[in-house]
């Protein structure tokens, strides 16, 4: 079923395509999951830089939660295997990622200083979001 949830939102990314600075933006914050799970944004990017470029703004925007205070969140990322119909599921369709943001919290611009936008500007220089789709996932 995952699958094929990607599979649509890839098909639909014409829509929800968005800037690589996006991946910052907050989910929608009006939704509410049911007891048990948590909200998650759930990402494919092509990687249109480096691989390595990806996997340091994704450390670097992970380090700015933390530095100011946000502890409850995570993003975790990898390589995509099989996105779209006939692929079999051994063949990597790099250069995608698919990243999943378990429970963003929402950032005012207010707060989006200048390593914020260090990190986003690492993710403009090397990816670009391809489908974006706000889940509600087990804890």
């Amino acid at each position: 079923m995952f699958k094929s949830s990607v599979l649509v939102a890839t098909l639909i990314s014409g829509i929800m395509a968005a800037p690589a600075l996006a991946q910052t933006t907050a989910s929608t914050s009006t939704v509410t999951c049911p007891v048990g799970q948590q909200q998650a944004t759930l990402r494919v990017s092509e990687i249109t830089g480096t691989r390595a470029g990806y996997d340091q703004a994704v450390k670097d925007h992970i380090q700015w939660y933390r530095d100011h205070g946000y502890k409850e969140n995570t993003i975790t990322s990898s390589a995509v295997w099989g996105l779209g119909l006939g692929v079999p599921l051994v063949q990597s369709t790099t250069p995608q990622v698919l990243s999943i943001h378990r429970n963003p919290p929402g950032v005012s611009k207010e707060k989006q200083d200048a390593a914020w936008q260090a990190f986003t500007s690492e993710y403009a220089a090397n990816s670009k979001i391809l489908a974006t789709i706000v889940a509600c996932l087990p804890k």
